[in-house]
């Protein structure tokens, strides 16, 4: 994301490497039915003082005369072929606009879908005077279904179309020409929910039963971005989906009233709510979690959030608002509250914040997204944990043991710091920081940088520092590769006598069997260059490297996440 300052006030956009493409079919992306000029369709001049002017493909309407008039037209017939039984998603028109003598403040030329009987929303172009020059103007996305109902019948009717309108006070021509028309669908069987906005694509895992309570994950998008740009291609979360077992939606914010039309989450005071828009985003995303309870077996224990910038801000203010429904939330390079004040949760959430030291846009130090009228500020991201910590009842005597780990792919080494607030955390609310030295807004991610988010959220379920699925195993042999243990037990001291639902252990990728009374044989499972959690009432930190050599306690005890598989 970067920055555009007009005057006092800051815009925050998100530029995101590799967008995913507007025919994208990947599991979560829409397909497009796209109509271009082939001169299929036809203009239309709905006003009786036929100011406008038809020519092929384009349209044109001058207005001249003193106080507000306005003329408009209607493009229809452009032969849309949405298969039958598809959900429609949203719609995207693109032209080649110009403005002449228009710019006003009274002036306003919008565009918007539907039928003559049945028209949509109507949405305001920018009306910076061209001076007749064209520039492309992209009007609607994949979510922006206009306030519309929309089903392939209505899409597909020839009486189906386009609006446009110039109201002016002055002399002012409008000149369009269609470059393309896109209607985004989901065909028929992709699951979705509605949690009040219109449908959302859900992935499911391959292994999801209904019988079987599953963990949840929303992505909230940054600013001026949306969930399949970030969510998808950006993160790259979709592709965990299968492996770690869980449930994934990522909603898009509403589109903003003014500046370019961006999506945004109404979030805190700094971001990013820059047009007076509505302020209903906690009760959106909280009905979007409660679709997915009501249409899924889903572990209220594990339900989460992560988000990007604006959408790290709106996990924060969801972990404050609805500390009973929010298990943990990862953002990254978002920020909570500047006054403590204003977020009171009712119980502790797991906090992880990851921000680079670098950040340009959404400073690691903190700082304003707008300073007149004032109410910009946002804390940086020490400041950010330290509060929450605060809130979860956390010692604020940071712990500074861990390890340094990968996060950013264009930074040699594991160039990433972790500090955790532990200690007195009450249950359910550990909190830790991942500084990415020298990195920026929009970090080139590393190959594992969403799989450390998913272990991080998967360690920390609601009402819990330390996971009972987490799983134990006491070696007695002190150093042998694939040395036997005693019968493994969780974290509340019981033994486990079955896995959920997959019998095994994994480690990092690798996993090895566990039954009542049997020993746990390593073998090349922990033949593995990873660290692996101690038991956090005896034992030390310890690393198994590629030659089963272990530090340490000369007994120590290894804890191993267990996961479905």
């Amino acid at each position: 994301m970067y920055p555009v300052k007009l005057a006092s006030f800051v815009f925050v956009f998100c530029a995101i490497p590799a967008l995913v493409q507007a025919d994208s079919t990947g599991p979560l992306s829409p397909s497009t039915v796209t109509v271009t000029t082939a001169g299929s369709y036809s203009w239309t001049n709905l006003n009786a003082t036929s100011q406008a002017s038809i020519d092929g493909d384009s349209a044109s309407i001058a207005i001249s005369g003193s106080g507000a008039t306005s003329d408009e037209v209607f493009l229809s017939g452009f032969g849309a072929a949405v298969p039958s039984g598809a959900t429609i998603s949203g719609i995207a028109m693109t032209f080649e606009f110009a403005t002449t003598g228009m710019g006003g403040v009274d002036d306003e030329v919008t565009l918007n879908v539907g039928s003559i009987a049945t028209p949509g929303t109507p949405k305001v172009l920018d009306l910076a005077d061209t001076g007749g020059a064209f520039f492309p103007a992209t009007i609607g996305d994949f979510a922006d279904l206009w306030g519309l109902t929309l089903t392939p019948a209505i899409v597909n009717d020839p009486g189906f179309g386009i609006f446009s309108e110039i109201t002016t006070v002055n002399s002012g021509t409008e000149s369009l020409d269609l470059t393309s028309i896109e209607i985004f669908y989901h065909a028929d069987g992709t699951p979705t929910v509605d949690g009040g906005r219109g449908p959302l694509e859900v992935h499911e895992p391959a292994s999801y039963d209904s019988s079987t309570e599953t963990p949840l994950v929303l992505f909230l998008h940054g600013y001026g971005s949306n969930g399949f740009e970030s969510g998808d291609s950006y993160f790259n979360l979709d592709a965990l989906v299968d492996e770690f077992g869980f449930l994934f939606v990522h909603p898009h914010g509403r589109i903003e009233n003014g500046g370019d039309s961006n999506r945004y989450w109404s979030a805190t005071q700094a971001c990013c709510n820059f047009h007076g828009g509505a302020d209903d985003d906690t009760t959106y995303l909280l009905g979007v979690i409660d679709a997915m309870k009501a249409a899924y077996n889903v572990d209220a224990d594990r339900v989460y959030l992560i988000g990007h910038s604006n959408g790290g801000f709106m996990s924060y203010r969801m972990a404050c608002t609805h500390a009973d429904v929010i298990a943990g939330i990862a953002s990254l390079a978002g920020a909570t509250f500047f006054d403590p004040n204003d977020c009171t949760p009712s119980e502790p959430v797991h906090i992880l914040q990851i921000h680079g030291t670098n950040d340009g846009t959404i400073l690691y130090a903190g700082g304003q997204t707008y300073s007149d009228p004032p109410g910009g500020d946002y804390p940086g991201a020490i400041a950010t944990v330290e509060q929450w910590a605060t809130k979860n009842g956390c010692s604020l005597v940071a712990d500074f043991s861990a390890s340094n780990i990968d996060l950013e792919s264009g930074l040699s080494g594991d160039e990433s710091g972790v500090v955790r607030y532990l200690g007195t955390c009450d249950d359910g609310g550990a909190v830790e920081l991942w500084s990415i030295f020298n990195g920026g807004h929009v970090p080139s991610f590393s190959s594992t940088f969403s799989r450390q988010i998913i272990e991080f959220l998967y360690d920390h379920p609601k009402g819990s520092d330390v996971p009972s699925d987490i799983v134990y195993v006491d070696f007695d042999n002190g150093g042998a590769e694939s040395g036997t243990g005693d019968q493994p037990w969780n974290s509340l001291g019981e033994a486990v006598t079955d896995v959920a639902s997959g019998g095994a252990i994994w480690i990092d990728g690798s996993s090895a069997d566990v039954a009542t009374g049997e020993t746990f044989a390593g073998g090349s499972a922990i033949n593995k260059n990873v660290t692996i959690r101690a038991n956090p009432t005896s034992g030390s930190g310890v690393s198994i490297g590629p030659s089963g050599a272990r530090n340490g306690s000369a007994k120590p005890e290894f804890g191993f996440i267990a996961r479905p598989h």
